[in-house]
């Protein structure tokens, strides 16, 4: 009995020592793990620098309702919160690397994500600092070290980044559709110069400006957001146009602003319907020319063409269900008539 005694007592003591010892032990792990993705890196860093992006690959935050946005959901100070914990950006180097901070269970870590360009894409490097709680410290003293037991997570999120942005990026669609009228309107604007693929962040970024005048000047918005394309150059990849949101009234605004007050009179264009990326613009815009040379219609070079954001990130984070209007003003005012069935949708992928 005495002996017995004595086990149980040396394995108290055992257990008692194993736990000062975890305890005391120093639980602080640095790694990276890393992925390719058959994209560019602009594309990649507009996707994963928008913090509301995040319940869409992060797995710390799956099936969270509570999420809470800092006021600007991108950029170096930009962040989000849940309960207590938190992400919060400390460095934003577009196309290069983005640095964060984050509170996740009373733990404190950082981490860093690289973009380096590749012969087929892009690689994105994940790199953290942190230090163990206690459970994470015993699963480590058993099991294996820091990457193994906490690495899982870093590579699910790489692995999401890539299946959200491969399946939401290359499902889209271009569909030509006809002439319509486009009536009369007013609108603020503001003018942005930027490349293709830089569409979608340059357009949400102004669109935002735009919202927050129209709030603070007392306007009422009256439609869909929409651009006026000065110029573009597919070759060059460039684009010089105006971010316009409709309002009700004709408006001026003070000299030197940024955001302007015009009004566009009614005219009739051809239109065309990319669902989908704004990185698929070039593909909508030679389609939308392609079907004006093939109908022989007579562009109507002294208005700019227009592109309408009927459903865009400001509703859905999704890719796949923005949908973007593509206008080229036209003089003549039918329909074509056989354009529905010969072409009707041309599929891109």
């Amino acid at each position: 009995m005495k002996i017995f005694k004595y086990v149980i007592l040396l394995l108290v003591l055992g257990i008692i020592s194993l736990t000062v010892f975890i305890a005391t032990s120093n639980g602080a792990y640095e790694f990276s793990k890393s992925r390719e993705i058959e994209l560019n890196r602009s594309t990649i860093f507009n996707y994963l620098s928008d913090y509301k992006n995040w319940n869409t690959w992060n797995p710390e935050l799956e099936n969270k309702n509570n999420i809470i946005y800092d006021s600007i959901s991108k950029g170096k100070n930009s962040g989000l919160k849940w309960n207590h914990n938190y992400y919060k950006n400390t460095g934003f180097y577009p196309n290069d690397s983005l640095s964060q901070t984050a509170m996740i269970n009373k733990e404190m870590t950082t981490s860093t994500f690289y973009l380096k360009k590749t012969e087929t894409g892009t690689q994105i490097t994940w790199k953290v600092k942190g230090k163990m709680n206690f459970l994470e410290k015993v699963k480590v003293f058993f099991f294996g070290g820091a990457e193994k037991i906490l690495g899982g997570n870093y590579e699910k999120g790489l692995n999401n980044i890539n299946h959200y942005l491969v399946k939401e990026l290359s499902d889209y669609n271009v569909q030509s559709i006809g002439i319509i009228e486009i009536p009369q309107v007013y609108y603020i604007k503001q003018n942005v110069r930027s490349r293709i693929d830089e569409l979608g962040s340059k357009i949400f970024q102004s669109m935002e400006s735009m919202q927050v005048f129209v709030k603070e000047n007392n306007l009422v918005a009256n439609g869909a957001p929409f651009t006026v394309f000065e110029d573009i150059n597919v070759n060059l990849g460039y684009v010089n146009y105006a971010v316009c949101l409709p309002i009700t009234t004709e408006i001026h605004t003070s000299e030197g602003s940024d955001i302007i007050s015009g009004k566009s009179d009614s005219f009739f264009a051809f239109k065309t319907v990319l669902r989908g990326d704004y990185s698929h613009s070039d593909k909508a815009w030679q389609e939308n020319r392609n079907a004006i040379t093939k109908y022989k219609l007579t562009e109507n070079k002294t208005i700019k063409p227009v592109a309408i954001y009927k459903k865009s990130i400001l509703d859905t984070n999704k890719p796949s269900e923005w949908e973007t209007e593509i206008l080229t003003p036209v003089f003549e005012k039918y329909v074509v008539p056989e354009l529905e069935v010969e072409n009707d949708s041309t599929k891109i992928r």
